[in-house]
């Protein structure tokens, strides 16, 4: 989180890459929902929308199997600023 936040994204996804390594190891559907929404804003950042758009549906798939509330909400709303971003206001609305 310190790297993004610093700018340093490619050492933040190597880092995030990391976590969500070992959150796969242990299973741990909490922790991947997290990681895998943060490497979708990284990927945003960088302007790579389809990386991103990955990432986030993976986010947003996960939360949905959790039942999490706030997690479904804060991966619909990447998935709604990464629509919008790619012209997809169809599908950003859907996810607003």
């Amino acid at each position: 989180l310190i790297y993004s936040v610093k700018g340093e994204l490619e050492k933040a996804l190597k880092f995030y890459g990391k976590a969500l390594f070992y959150q796969e190891q242990l299973q741990n559907m909490d922790g991947m929902t997290n990681t895998l929404n943060n490497i979708s804003g990284i990927y945003y950042e960088k302007h790579n929308y389809e990386e991103a758009l990955k990432y986030c549906q993976k986010s947003f798939n996960n939360a949905k199997l959790l039942g999490y509330p706030d997690k479904i909400r804060n991966a619909a709303l990447q998935l709604f600023t990464i629509y919008k971003a790619k012209g997809d206001y169809e599908k950003a609305f859907e996810n607003y």
